[in-house]
């Protein structure tokens, strides 16, 4: 028995053995594809963009459940042609040193709001948005609009003065081109952010508890590989939901567009995070995709299965539609509904100014 005992736990021991080895192999092997197709460095921003058609996973998600057999998620050859910007950021605050040295890692968060919100947007600036360092995390928030020829140039001039904190894209403000500010704000962060940063999107009409939020993402980060962090859901986390049929619905989805029953796991749009490493592999994913409204869907559901199968964004298991993103049902972020009063009230109560962490 005792000879037996042992050849058992030399075969326990070699099992997991293989199984450590494999899981390092497929990281160094990530790694590789990660350089080779990106063409970037971890500690540096990217200096070149993906061209000629996109790799691909046989037995990825993406494929396995048919979800890149959709008219929706076909891919281009070439890639779609980047944003040009009216307004930048001031300063580029991603190299703002003021307080890298006692922060233990940063956050940018791209806030989509409509040109007219200004009343949000500064009710943001004072509250949390005003939380440069806050549990030795630094943060930094801009502002993604797009264009409305009915408003005067000065207004939105005057506050770009002022704050320096304004990405204007040449759009109009229409619910359906939304998705676009997400994608302006990963070019940007692309180009002017390190990717050991965290990226989070999130609506001008959300109530963050940064401490949790701070919380969530420090509880699902990988350790040494800070990169392997999955998208958070900070507000919530939706599956098995499929697209709404109705025409009379400004939101519906012609099933000759996307035929599945079902979207893949994806998280409301109010307010999402994700190494920005990710969300620039996302954004260079989503040029070689048709444009697609509904940016909770698109972003973390679709494009992230489609980074996963062009080997841009490691996952331990490629054929799990929960792939790179956390099963994490939110609860961090409130939603105001567009009642700014309600918003104004309840963030300064939270960060009363002048605000002191406790």
């Amino acid at each position: 028995m005792g000879g037996l005992s042992q050849y058992v736990a030399k075969l326990t021991c070699l099992a997991l053995l293989t199984v450590v080895t494999m899981i390092f192999l497929g990281k160094q092997l990530h790694y590789e594809a990660y350089s080779t197709h990106v063409n970037y460095s971890l500690d540096a921003p990217p200096t070149s963009h993906l061209i000629g058609r996109l790799p691909t996973t046989s037995l990825s998600a993406f494929n396995v459940l048919g979800y890149g057999n959709t008219s929706l998620m076909t891919r281009m050859d070439t890639p779609r042609e980047e944003f040009e910007f009216i307004i930048h950021p001031r300063n580029n605050s991603c190299n703002d040193g003021a307080f890298g040295k006692r922060a233990l890692w940063s956050m940018i968060v791209c806030v989509k709001s409509n040109i007219k919100n200004a009343k949000r947007r500064n009710i943001i600036r004072r509250t949390w948005g005003a939380q440069k360092l806050l549990q030795a995390v630094r943060l930094v928030v801009i502002f993604v609009v797009g264009k409305d020829d009915r408003m005067n140039r000065t207004e939105i001039d005057k506050e770009q003065k002022r704050y320096g904190d304004l990405l204007q894209i040449g759009i109009k403000e229409t619910y359906t081109n939304v998705g676009w500010k997400v994608l302006a704000g990963m070019q940007w962060v692309q180009t002017n952010c390190q990717s050991d940063w965290f990226y989070s999107s999130a609506d001008d009409d959300m109530m963050p508890d940064l401490r949790k939020v701070y919380g969530e993402i420090q509880n699902q980060m990988d350790g040494d590989h800070f990169e392997n962090t999955p998208i958070i859901c900070q507000n919530s986390l939706r599956s098995n939901e499929g697209p709404i049929r109705d025409k009379r619905y400004r939101n519906s989805v012609p099933y000759e567009h996307y035929s599945k029953d079902s979207y893949p796991s994806f998280c409301t749009g109010g307010f999402y995070s994700m190494p920005a490493s990710m969300s620039n592999a996302i954004y260079q994913v989503s040029r070689y995709h048709n444009y697609f409204y509904n940016d909770d869907v698109w972003v973390t559901a679709l494009l992230r299965l489609s980074a996963v199968d062009a080997g841009l964004v490691w996952c331990i298991n490629v054929t799990d539609q929960f792939c790179a993103i956390a099963k994490f049902n939110g609860g961090s972020v409130q939603h105001a509904f567009c009642n700014e009063k309600i918003m104004s009230d309840k963030l300064s109560n939270v960060y009363p100014p002048p605000y002191k962490p406790k």
